[in-house]
Order: structure tokens, then C-alpha cells, then sequence
């Protein structure tokens, strides 16, 4: 049995042809997401019915899919409904491993594969397992692994906690995937209609900010070790124009009911991690 919202996943050849698809399923749709790349854009929908497949057959031409979507990590916006997400989305499209059933492909990438993403992948802020129930027409793949970085940085330094991580990443999908066959997309995020938070249960998730300046030498990382809770991480970087930045993340698990809080609680955070730049 595959978990999941159910929903739907359409692959367009241009932008222009993913903004038509998602304004055909906003009116029927729980959530409605657009990633775009330069040449290729996804659209993943929850929720909804048959009534607009019709308008995706046409618009979806690379391919279009029955879905069962699991938000593994889920970032908290705080930016506009429509404005491109920070960060990156690396989309990851899956083909099970030969002689694998359907339903134990699925059952282990949920089960094995899901928590140990949530342990190894350190800079990730979203993940989201698009398990395909169906395929309507094009590359029959078995799933969508939506992976979100806050930063392309974290994308390319913080894929993995490390040498061992990676291993651990990499054989556990060989236990149910064909490595041969995984396609990477990089892309970027428009979230059209949210989703609801879950209200029975609580949900990793993840809070990402950039602090730009002037920072003092060590005292940075001695602030971040005294004040800042399990599952925050501050990394310094510099920009390609040469400035100097702070990148603060953190993961943790909340309810529905205490997402604002959260909130809150990590801008206090992020202000005393400011409070680490040069005047």
C-alpha cells in the first residue's frame, strides 16, 4: 500500500505551459506547487479530481502522473504565496530497483530511506517523497524525490554530514533504486496554494536565514554554541561577490498549532546571531 496525499505530477517541455497547467488545478486543488528550470518545469498538485486532467494531458507533455506525495521536512514560508521560494529545489526522478515490487520500492523508500535523509542530508530544509501511482503517459518513473536547500551552498557543502553519511545515503538507495537511471533537475519554487499543516501530529521541519556583514572572529561560533538550541547550525560563508555571510538553520519538529511560535522563536535566535556583526 502506497501513503501519501494523493495528487498529481505534470512534466511541461516550457515555463509557459506549467503556469497553464497549475491555473488549470488551483480551482480543484489542496496545494498547487511550480518548480522551474531553464528549459523544463514540474508541477506537483494534492488533492483535486479528474476534472482538469483533460487540460493537463495538453499542457504536461513530457508526462503526467497519479501521485501520493510525503512531506518528509517541510520549510515554514514566510515569503508571498506566488514569489519564487528561497533556496533550490534538486528534483530527483526514481526508478526502482530491478526485480523489486512496486509496493516494496515504496514501503522502503518511506520506511528505511526517509529517516536516514533526515539524519545525514544536514543542509536540507524540504523534502517531499512523490511516490507515482499511476503513470498517464511518458517516462514510467516510480517516484519524485523533491529535495529544498535554503542556499545553493548547502545544495553543493552540506548534501551530506560527511564521508560516512554519503556512504550511508548511498547504500540505502541501492537497496531499492536504480542508481543507473536517477535524473537530477535543478529547479526553483513557486508554492501557488499551500497546503495545510498536519493538526494531529508533529512535523520536521525547517527555518533558514541569511545574515549578511561583517562578523568578529571566533565569538561567532562561541554565540552559536552557548544560545542556540539541538538542530541549529550556523555556517559562515562568503558570497561570490565577496561578501561575508552567515547561514543559520534549524531543524525541528512542530504542530500546527505552534508553527507561529516557532517562528518567533527562531528570529530571536537569528537577532542574537546578528548580534555577532561588526558595527
Amino acid at each position: 500500500m502506497i501513503h501519501g496525499d494523493a495528487g498529481w505530477l505534470g512534466w511541461c517541455s516550457t515555463i509557459d505551459q506549467a503556469r497553464a497547467a497549475a491555473a488549470a488545478a488551483v480551482a480543484v486543488a489542496g496545494a498547487v506547487m511550480v518548480h522551474e528550470g531553464e528549459t523544463q518545469a514540474v508541477v506537483r498538485v494534492t488533492g483535486g479530481d479528474k476534472t482538469f486532467l483533460e487540460a493537463w494531458r495538453e499542457h504536461c507533455d513530457v508526462g503526467l502522473y497519479r501521485t501520493a506525495s510525503r512531506h518528509v521536512l517541510r520549510h515554514v514560508r514566510t515569503w508571498p504565496l506566488g514569489e519564487v521560494s528561497p533556496g533550490v529545489t534538486m528534483l530527483f526522478s526514481i526508478h526502482r530497483r530491478a526485480g523489486m515490487s512496486a509496493n516494496s520500492f515504496h514501503e522502503w523508500w518511506e520506511r528505511s530511506h526517509a529517516p536516514i535523509a533526515l539524519q545525514h542530508h544536514v543542509g536540507m530544509w524540504d523534502y517531499t517523497q512523490v511516490s507515482v501511482v499511476e503513470t498517464l503517459h511518458g517516462e514510467p518513473w516510480d517516484g519524485f524525490a523533491v529535495t529544498q536547500w535554503p542556499t545553493l551552498d548547502d545544495l553543493m557543502h552540506r548534501f551530506s554530514s560527511g564521508p560516512e553519511g554519503t556512504e550511508a545515503l548511498r547504500h540505502d538507495a541501492a537497496q531499492f533504486t536504480d542508481p543507473t537511471a536517477l535524473t537530477r533537475h535543478l529547479l526553483d519554487e513557486h508554492v501557488l496554494v499551500e497546503a495545510p499543516w498536519p493538526v494531529d501530529r508533529p512535523l520536521p521541519v525547517g527555518l533558514a536565514r541569511s545574515v549578511d556583514g561583517e562578523f568578529l572572529g571566533e565569538e561567532v561560533g562561541e554565540v552559536a554554541s552557548d544560545v542556540l538550541p539541538p538542530g541549529m547550525s550556523v555556517e559562515r560563508r562568503r558570497t561570490a561577490d565577496g561578501r561575508e555571510r552567515l547561514d543559520v538553520l534549524w531543524r525541528t519538529a512542530t504542530t500546527a498549532a505552534d508553527v507561529g511560535d516557532l517562528v518567533g522563536r527562531f528570529d530571536e535566535l537569528s537577532r542574537v546571531v546578528a548580534g555577532s556583526v561588526v558595527e
